[in-house]
């Protein structure tokens, strides 16, 4: 390739996968940033030291680190697939959440609210479970498949796979993957999955989740505005409900720290003239103070009994607004994460929405500790025409896997007769040279 005249001197905020991160460094558009690092930027450096499996995604198979990647250390966020559901009804139902341990329970339960006019509208309008398609962190397997099989869908790249003691593993060929199939597939024919989940978006959902009477009981994700507005009351009437464990007794829910991409979102290119004033730059965006001011959360230092969101003294108070006259008090983190990891925990939210909806969040990583696995596959490294086969092999098994598992829960195919089917198309693809690929990769 050719490097441009109009090539910046940084390249900021954009997401490039290994393959091709490491091409560009190779062609000459990225510069090595390993002793940029090593001599000017202590931040970077001592992050990366103390995140080593970092290190090693972003370092090219030459040796060189062409990218710096975004560390979130924020463990709020650690779970991503909570299953949210509406409180109001659990009480009117007289059921306490915490008697729902088991995919037996749990379907039991919204037969209950689909079949009890709990809005008291007179419809059967009631909507157990919907979610925003198939393989989102808000998706239809997010929650359900992990009372089955160690699954992990949203990353892409990670979907689909498992670290086990031999190496990345495919799990959608696997009898606990059938069978995590055929429950979903049972609440969808009895209409206790919304149909239109396998496609459904964001803005479908959330409207939804804010109807003006109520109509959803349940949806999955981060937190209740996955499918409410952000700010607003109906987000903190969703509570969140732990993993249920499946008749083997089997439950996980993905743990988000740990493996990483390999992505990377900061680079210097071959047309920096003073690469040192940029890595510097780069740097100064890790230091202590733009990190502390990352956000709302520890801006402004906490009064005696204000109430974090743990329950405990807060350490930070987070305004409800800030004036515009009070300058330098909020900085973006824009692809710049890294603070105290429990900081969030430690905040008190001056506006109380977003306090009750923060303090469910805290609540839902102790429910889910428990259940917590991390067998997420982290980067894969390959150059030349392994990586295009690579890239080549990923897209084509994902779809067939997504679109093979969305026909199986609407029951378009069974999961008796079709199966091997399946199986079978699944090889034709290449899973086994994928795997082998996927497991070269990860190993360099």
């Amino acid at each position: 390739r050719v490097v441009g005249e109009d090539l910046p001197d940084v390249v900021y905020g954009i997401d490039f996968d290994t393959a091709s991160r490491n091409t560009y460094g190779s062609d000459g558009v990225f510069i090595d940033l390993k002793d940029l690092i090593e001599e000017h930027a202590p931040n970077i450096k001592r992050m990366l030291e103390e995140n080593p499996d970092w290190k090693e995604a972003v370092t090219a198979p030459d040796g060189a680190i062409y990218g710096i990647p975004q560390l979130s250390t924020s463990t709020i966020g650690r779970y991503q697939f909570v299953l949210w559901v509406y409180e109001p009804w659990l009480k009117a139902l007289n059921i306490d959440k915490a008697s729902i341990k088991t995919t037996e329970d749990l379907y039991n339960l919204f037969k209950l609210v689909a079949e009890t006019d709990l809005n008291g509208n007179g419809k059967n309008d009631e909507i157990p479970f919907a979610a925003r398609g198939m393989t989102t962190a808000a998706g239809i397997l997010s929650y359900f498949m992990n009372s089955y099989t160690f699954c992990y869908t949203g990353n892409v790249a990670a979907d689909y796979l498992a670290m086990e003691d031999n190496g990345a593993v495919c799990v959608a060929n696997t009898e606990a993957y059938r069978e995590g199939l055929r429950y979903i597939n049972k609440l969808y024919e009895e209409k206790l999955i919304l149909n239109d989940s396998i496609s459904m978006d964001r803005t479908t959902i959330t409207a939804l989740g804010e109807s003006e009477e109520p109509v959803l009981f349940a949806s999955v994700g981060l937190w209740a505005p996955y499918f409410t507005t952000k700010n607003g009351q109906r987000s903190t009437e969703y509570v969140p409900l732990a993993p249920v464990v499946n008749e083997d007794g089997f439950a996980c829910t993905i743990d988000g720290r740990g493996a990483v991409s390999g992505l990377t979102h900061m680079y210097i290119t071959s047309a920096c003239e003073d690469p040192v004033t940029a890595i510097k730059w780069l740097d100064g965006l890790w230091d202590e103070e733009p990190a502390s001011k990352a956000g709302l959360s520890s801006v402004i230092p906490a009064e005696t009994g204000q109430s974090a969101i743990n329950g405990e003294q807060a350490l930070w108070t987070s305004p409800a607004s800030v004036s515009a006259a009070d300058p330098n008090s909020i900085w973006s983190t824009f692809y710049m994460q890294w603070r105290d990891p429990e900081a969030d925990f430690y905040t008190y939210y001056e506006d109380p929405v977003t306090q009750k909806v923060y303090t469910y969040r805290a609540e839902a990583q102790k429910l889910y500790d428990q259940f917590s696995m991390n067998k997420k596959v982290g980067a894969v490294s390959l150059e030349g025409d392994e990586a295009a086969e690579y890239s080549e092999l990923l897209t084509a098994i994902q779809n067939c896997i997504t679109s093979n598992s969305a026909s199986f829960i609407t029951g378009e195919k069974s999961l008796d007769t079709d199966w091997d089917a399946y199986l079978k198309e699944l090889k034709a693809y290449g899973i086994d040279r994928f795997i082998e690929l996927v497991n070269k990769g990860i190993a360099k």
